[in-house]
């Protein structure tokens, strides 16, 4: 395999695992967005209810706390929820294949740097012998 068809491969490979985790943002995105429009209206209805409810028996710092703590456990909630992350075989299986191409296409690429390398030390190689030759001359002449 060459270096371009490693690199060709390693980047048909990261465009795929990249358009993957695009379509799971906006998916996790889009999910958001109509879940947080619901909340919205269910927690305005919800909170006059809880106000309403709680006022006759706590009054009115204590209805206002109580509310207010239900809040907190939602606000964790939600923030656990979106601060996980997807667990996708099909994404896994994309980034140990792109691990693997950039792999191939570093030793390919290592195997052009050493070709280049031998060709050089061959140049020189080359160079230093005609300056032992030029030097032999001269001392036979």
């Amino acid at each position: 395999m060459t270096t371009v068809e490693s690199a060709r491969i390693y980047a048909r490979i990261a465009l795929l695992r990249r358009r993957v985790l695009l379509r799971l943002a906006l998916r996790r995105a889009v999910a958001g967005l109509f879940a947080g429009l619901a909340l919205i209206v269910a927690v305005g209805f919800g909170t006059r209810a809880a106000y309403l409810a709680l006022l006759p028996r706590l009054g009115d710092l204590g209805a206002t706390a109580a509310v207010g703590g239900g809040y907190l456990v939602v606000a964790l909630i939600l923030a656990a929820i979106a601060l996980r992350e997807p667990a996708s075989p099909e994404l896994d299986a994309l980034g140990a294949m792109e691990e693997e191409a950039r792999l191939k296409a570093m030793v390919a690429a290592r195997g052009i740097g050493a070709r280049a390398e031998l060709f050089t030390g061959n140049i020189l190689t080359g160079i230093n012998l005609v300056g032992l030759l030029r030097r032999f001359l001269r001392r036979k002449s």
